[in-house]
């Protein structure tokens, strides 16, 4: 039998289309009822980031959140939620981001209850968040963006959030290249396994997403599946990539946790076609991301990227300082400035920066080249 995923177009976010929408991709999955037993235990896991507004685009839109806990209602489970923004502050910090990202009120709405990420539990090495122990089930609900390091962030990679806030710096730090971290990232997803996953494609970012650097792109789209890697390989079509281009896909399938092969993978109903972009922006690191490292290595002096702050938009809230796992910003004069030796290219900053004050540059021959 073939991996099944579902998709169902979406235009906006208004209420009944998101409700249709969302019960429309599990209903063709075989329904609620036969992933979760009634009177369990739940947790949905969004993407957090950081305390941007809904409209913004980087975060799992509310409405597609408070649809979910609807349907999850008919179990008559208990509900969570909960995430591990790249806020490493206070409990109120975690707060702001709930209430501005519009969680706080959908769950008000529908009773679920927000839960913190603040007590580890150890699993294989890595302290994840005890709630995944607390709860029956996960359900992974992802936005699906861009990201600098990954190309794609969505299924698989929308777990790490379930490792506790300052550990994810320490994972970055220890992982310094992109085939290690998404080793990293399937080794969290392993230890996870979410029952179900519903990605919010309604609005998308392109380009050099996850963060503010993002460009908003209307994809209409709502998916579902309980293969988290068959649905990061329909996404990463609809970028207009093989789904193995995505390193943490292709580190999945090859461990036997999902399907990446678009030939066994049975849509269900809406055409895959009908979403497949022929010029949807990829980031601008993706073009050296994949390349051998001897190629890389004899290429590096004329194919490069770094990242840079750009000091008339910057308002020196420490931000990307905080979160670098590299610890390669500082403050000078006032203004953040990135250290190249030390930058590894994670995009964290870029991720975490309210202002678009943080940018990839990349050479001349990278930008004669167009990419």
């Amino acid at each position: 039998m073939k991996t099944r995923v579902a998709l169902s177009r979406c235009l906006n976010y208004d209420p009944e289309l998101v409700d249709a929408s969302v019960n429309k991709v599990v209903d063709l999955l075989g329904g609620i009822e036969s992933m979760i037993k009634p009177n369990s235990k739940v947790l949905i896991k969004p993407n957090l980031l950081t305390d941007t507004r809904p409209q913004d685009c980087i975060t799992t839109h509310p409405r597609v959140v408070e649809s979910v806990i609807r349907l999850v209602k008919k179990t008559n489970s208990d509900i969570y939620l909960g995430d591990s923004p790249s806020v490493f502050g206070q409990k109120r910090d975690f707060d702001r981001v709930y209430e501005v990202t519009g969680m706080k009120e959908a769950c008000n709405r529908q009773g679920a209850r927000i839960v913190y990420f603040d007590r580890p539990v150890l699993k294989s090495g890595i302290p994840m968040t005890d709630w995944i122990e607390r709860c029956d089930y996960i359900i992974n609900v992802p936005k699906f963006k861009t990201h600098g390091l990954t190309k794609l962030t969505a299924a698989v990679k929308n777990t790490f959030g379930l490792v506790l806030g300052v550990h994810k710096i320490k994972l970055h730090k220890d992982c310094l290249n992109v085939q290690d971290f998404s080793r990293q990232l399937v080794d969290i997803f392993e230890l996870v396994k979410p029952v179900l996953t519903i990605v919010d494609a309604v609005v998308s970012l392109e380009g050099d997403g996850p963060g503010s650097a993002g460009t908003k792109t209307d994809t209409e789209l709502i998916l579902a599946s309980q293969d988290a890697v068959a649905i990061d390989s329909i996404l990463a079509s609809i970028m207009g990539i093989f789904p193995e281009d995505v390193l943490t896909t292709k580190e999945a399938r090859l461990r036997g946790l999902g399907e990446s092969d678009l030939h066994n993978i049975d849509v269900l109903g809406e055409k895959l076609g009908e979403f497949i972009y022929s010029n949807f922006k990829l980031p601008r690191s993706s073009f050296t991301s994949n390349m051998p490292k001897p190629l890389l290595n004899i290429a590096q002096k004329l194919i490069w990227h770094k990242m840079e702050v750009i000091r008339q938009e910057c308002k020196a809230c420490k931000r990307c300082i905080d979160i670098c796992p590299a610890e390669a910003v500082q403050l000078k004069d006032g203004k953040a400035l990135i250290d190249p030796h030390k930058c590894i290219l994670c995009s964290c900053c870029q991720e975490v920066c309210p202002y678009k004050a943080v940018r990839l540059n990349k050479s001349l021959l990278l930008k004669m080249l167009g990419v």
